[in-house]
């Protein structure tokens, strides 16, 4: 560190004590402080006094908007100091706020307890989270991962098969797909899956990348000469065809 940088930090590490004797001598701080006071501590690694200052926020503000953002803000410290079970529940309370169960809301309580590794948490959540994002493939997505993290990969992919028809056929869907199949041990129907992704591709790039999947699987399987055979036939019926 060069010692104008030394300089810069500790000038900013003095001000930020001084805000924090500042805040902390006060009888009584409002939302706004309480946000920039745990800010502070959060920035001085004092999670546990970020937590109380929110927490004290929470409880005393009859303001709505304002016990969102302080909740918000609380959550943050928690997924800070990976506490992810804490701030999945203190994201819960949140939704229970008047305009808190919101797509957005939902997500991030969902991704909360898959990181916390608790399936359950999650999966509970789902239904509600797609009826708010009913054109989004992201629900779908989480609920086959949180299905997957609790060992039920066959009840994952055909959450999968039921979004790609609920979806038109969503690439991110089907490849998410081929990638359990593959882990379920079950190559053809992974083949079967990116064979359709490339079918359906119009980038080249894109149709590439297909390539490189359904050339893996099939190393997997032993069935290259096969795959190779296949894109013959397919040439020889389009021979404008890159691929």
């Amino acid at each position: 560190m060069t010692l104008k940088r030394s300089i810069n930090v500790f000038s900013e590490t003095k001000n930020r004590l001084a805000r924090i004797d500042e805040l902390e001598i006060q009888s009584s701080i409002n939302s706004r402080e309480s946000a920039v006071l745990s800010a502070l501590y959060v920035k001085d690694s004092r999670l546990d006094d970020a937590v109380t200052v929110l927490q004290t926020g929470i409880d005393s503000t009859p303001d709505t908007s304002e016990k969102s953002l302080l909740i918000s803000r609380l959550a943050d410290v928690h997924r800070r100091g990976q506490e992810f079970v804490k701030a999945a529940e203190v994201i819960e309370s949140l939704i229970e706020l008047p305009g808190g169960r919101s797509s957005k809301n939902l997500k991030e309580l969902v991704s909360l307890y898959a990181r916390a590794g608790i399936a359950e948490g999650g999966l509970k959540w789902l239904a509600e989270w797609k009826k708010l994002a009913p054109g989004s493939s992201q629900p779908w997505l989480e609920e086959a991962k949180l299905l997957v993290l609790d060992e039920r990969i066959d009840e994952a992919i055909e959450t999968l098969r039921k979004a790609s028809h609920k979806l038109d056929g969503a690439p991110e869907i089907r490849s998410r797909m081929a990638e359990y199949y593959r882990d379920a041990g079950k190559p053809a129907d992974a083949i079967e899956v990116y064979w359709g992704l490339y079918e359906d591709a119009e980038e080249v790039m894109t149709k590439m990348r297909w390539v490189r999947f359904l050339h893996e699987t099939a190393q997997w399987t032993g069935g290259s000469e096969r795959l190779i055979a296949n894109f013959e036939d397919r040439h020889r019926g389009n021979r404008g065809s890159v691929f």
